[in-house]
Order: C-alpha cells, then sequence, then structure tokens
C-alpha cells in the first residue's frame, strides 16, 4: 500500500506528496528531473558568491543537526523548533540527489540521529506545533509576494522569498503524512497564483539573482527560472 498523501490544488489537479513517516527513501540513479541532473551543474545568473554544491550541503546540514541532537533529546517540546530546519534540509536534499554523489558516513550519520530524535518528532504535541509553524510562515508570505522585487538589496529579498517558499513547501511535504492540508495548499496555491505572475514579472532579474537548483523537483518551480523564462518566450 502506497503511504503517499494526494490532495487537489484549487485548480483541480492532483498534488501528490511523497511519504517520509518511517522511511528514508534514496534516489540511486544518476540522473533526475529529465537528464538535467547528470552533472548537478547549478548556476546563479550574475551572482558574487560561492554556490555549494549539495552533497557539500547535506554534509553541513548533518554537522548542524548533530551539534543540536543532544538538545533536542534533552529538550521538552516547547522548547523544540518545529521541525528542525537541518534535519528538515538535509532529508530533502537526500530525497533528491542521487545517493552516490553523498559520502556514505554523512547518510549513515543522518540516518542515525534521524532515528534518535524520531521519538519526539512522532509527538502529537510537537506535530501540532509544526503545523502551527507552517500556518505562521503562510500567514506571512502575501507580504513577502506583496514586496518581491520591491525591497532593497533586491538581490537579497529575490532569494530570501524563494527560500521562503523553498520552507513552504517543505512543511507541507513533512505535515501531509500527518494532516489533511487541502486548506493550506488553496491558500497556498492563491499566493502561488501572484508569485508567479511578479517572479514572471521579473524574469530577467530572477534569473540573475535566484540559484537554479536542478536537483530541486518542478514542483519547486521557482527553484526553476531558466524553465520559466522559456514558458515565457
Amino acid at each position: 500500500m502506497s503511504n503517499d498523501h494526494t490532495i487537489r490544488s484549487r485548480s483541480g489537479g492532483v498534488i501528490r506528496r511523497r511519504s517520509t513517516k518511517n522511511s528514508i527513501r534514496r534516489r540511486t540513479e544518476p540522473e533526475r528531473r529529465g537528464g538535467r541532473l547528470d552533472r548537478l551543474e547549478i548556476t546563479a545568473g550574475k551572482l558574487q558568491y560561492p554556490i555549494m554544491p549539495p552533497h557539500e550541503l547535506v554534509e553541513r546540514h548533518v554537522d548542524s543537526l548533530g551539534e543540536s541532537v543532544s538538545a533536542v533529546r534533552d529538550a521538552s517540546v516547547e522548547d523544540l523548533d518545529p521541525f528542525d530546519r537541518h534535519a528538515l534540509r538535509a532529508d530533502f536534499l537526500l530525497d533528491e540527489i542521487p545517493s552516490e554523489t553523498v559520502e556514505s558516513d554523512t547518510i549513515n550519520r543522518y540516518e542515525r540521529l534521524s532515528t534518535e530524535t524520531q521519538s519526539v518528532l512522532d509527538t502529537a504535541e510537537y506535530r501540532e506545533k509544526a503545523r502551527s509553524e507552517l500556518r505562521t510562515r503562510i500567514d506571512h508570505f502575501p507580504k513577502t509576494v506583496c514586496y518581491f522585487h520591491e525591497l532593497d538589496p533586491v538581490p537579497n529579498e529575490v532569494e530570501l522569498a524563494v527560500n521562503r517558499r523553498d520552507a513552504i513547501e517543505m512543511y507541507l511535504d513533512k505535515l501531509a503524512d500527518y494532516y489533511d492540508l487541502s486548506e493550506q495548499q488553496i491558500r497556498i496555491d492563491t499566493l502561488d497564483d501572484v508569485f508567479r505572475c511578479r517572479y514572471e514579472m521579473y524574469i530577467d532579474d530572477v534569473q540573475e539573482y535566484v540559484v537554479e537548483l536542478p536537483y530541486y523537483p518542478d514542483s519547486y518551480w521557482w527553484r526553476h527560472p531558466s524553465a520559466v523564462a522559456a514558458e515565457l518566450e
């Protein structure tokens, strides 16, 4: 039986989110997204800072998770950040990039840390706190959309907007195992209509400022500015 959770978007399309409960799925094929991941190429227009390869990002997030895991073990639910961001992003990256690009020691360390913290993550109280955090993030996203490309420095604000949208999608994906998120999905679909409109309006700048991540799924359209630009031609 599949553990996927399926909900429908406002437009009637089916959105299927993968299950993450009690399993860590690893992709072993050498390419994803129609061959665009064969060399793990990452582009960022004219951005002048170095872009960390995904396998190094995984290692960094796992290292940070390891530093905080003792606090997670000993803390009460009230003291924990909903879905530790390092755990959330490490889990996402490990699910999206070929496993052979990541050191086996890193994968093993993450799985040990995940096992150690799972009892906390699975508590209803903690999940409810995470759902509250998702609602808060969605509540704040309209302002992000409204001021997209309007605040200085524009490159930072544009990247901040897509990072916030990343986080919302990751929360939706993680919590779909536990809740019916139809209401939240309808809200984010509505916001995405406006977000995409503004994103397309400034597509030339977006292609310069947004880090294009080919290993992100197609559903993360804001991480694929080249594909959006191609649709506008």
